[in-house]
C-alpha cells in the first residue's frame, strides 16, 4: 500500500499549488493524484492560446457540468479539465483579481486573513507580470507567468468592442488588476510562457525541479474512488482501480 504524509486528489488548480507548497519542507511526503494525463501530453489545441475555443472542447476536457440557468430552455455547460492543470490547461487564461472590497468583504464576514492587504503579497508572489511587475501591486518573481495581449495581435470583434467602449465614454485602462484605474476598459492579462503558449498552474508550479524533490510525487491517471474515513477523519483514498493509499 502506497502512502504519503500528506494525499491531494486532483492536480488541478488548487492541486498543483498545494503540492509544490508543502513539498517545499523535506521532511514531509506529498503524494498528487490526477485522474487525467500529465501536463507532457498537452496536444496542441491546448498549448496555443489562440486556440482557447477548441481546447474546451478538446479531449482534455473532462466532465462537462450541465447547470441549469435562469429561465434559459437547456443547461449552460461549465467545462473541466480532466488532466495535470486542471480547467488551467482548457479556460481562456484570465489571470483577474478581485475588486478590494470582495476581499475586505469577506474579512468583515470573519474571514480574518483574508482581507485585501492579506492576500495582496501572496498575488505578488505567485506571479511575474511581464508588463507591470515593477510596480508595488504586481510582482516580477513569481512562478506564474503574465502578460496583455498587445494591441497589433488583437481580432477585428476585440478592436470593436473596445473602440466602442471608448467611444460610449467608457475609461481605457492600461492594467484592470489596478483598482484605481477600474472601472474601465482594456486587455485581461493571462497566463502565459515566454515562447507564447499558455501556461497552466501544473506548468508553473509544478516544474521539472519541483517534479524532483524526492519527496514529492505526481501520479497522473489515476482517478480516485472515494475518501477513506475513520471516526470522520480521512485516513486515506481508494482508486478506481483498487489501489488504497
Amino acid at each position: 500500500m502506497a502512502r504519503g504524509d500528506v494525499v491531494i486528489v486532483g492536480g488541478g488548480t488548487s492541486g498543483a499549488v498545494l503540492a509544490a507548497r508543502l513539498s517545499e519542507d523535506p521532511a514531509r511526503s506529498v503524494l498528487l493524484l490526477e485522474a487525467g494525463p500529465d501536463d507532457a501530453t498537452y496536444p496542441e489545441v491546448v498549448r496555443v492560446p489562440e486556440r482557447e475555443y477548441d481546447a474546451i472542447l478538446s479531449a482534455a476536457v473532462g466532465v462537462q457540468w450541465g447547470v441549469p440557468v435562469g429561465a434559459a430552455s437547456s443547461p449552460t455547460l461549465f467545462y473541466r479539465g480532466e488532466v495535470l492543470g486542471g480547467t488551467s490547461a482548457v479556460n481562456f487564461m484570465a489571470t483577474v483579481r478581485g475588486q478590494p472590497d470582495d476581499y475586505d468583504g469577506w474579512a468583515a464576514a470573519g474571514c480574518d486573513g483574508w482581507g485585501w492587504d492579506d492576500v495582496l503579497p501572496a498575488m505578488r508572489r505567485a506571479e511575474t507580470d511581464r508588463d507591470f511587475g515593477h510596480q508595488a501591486l504586481h510582482g516580477d518573481a513569481g512562478p506564474l507567468t503574465v502578460q496583455r495581449w498587445p494591441e497589433e495581435t488583437w481580432a477585428a470583434c476585440h478592436r470593436a468592442l473596445y473602440d466602442g467602449a471608448v467611444e460610449l465614454g467608457v475609461r481605457p485602462v492600461d492594467d484592470i488588476n489596478d483598482p484605481m484605474q477600474v472601472p474601465g476598459v482594456g486587455v485581461f492579462p493571462g497566463s502565459v510562457q515566454a515562447s507564447g503558449e499558455r501556461l497552466s498552474v501544473s506548468q508553473a508550479y509544478l516544474d521539472a525541479e519541483v517534479r524532483a524533490r524526492a519527496n514529492l510525487t505526481v501520479r497522473c491517471e489515476a482517478p480516485v474512488a472515494r475518501v477513506l474515513l475513520e471516526d470522520g477523519r480521512a485516513v486515506g483514498v481508494e482508486l478506481r482501480s483498487g489501489e488504497v493509499i
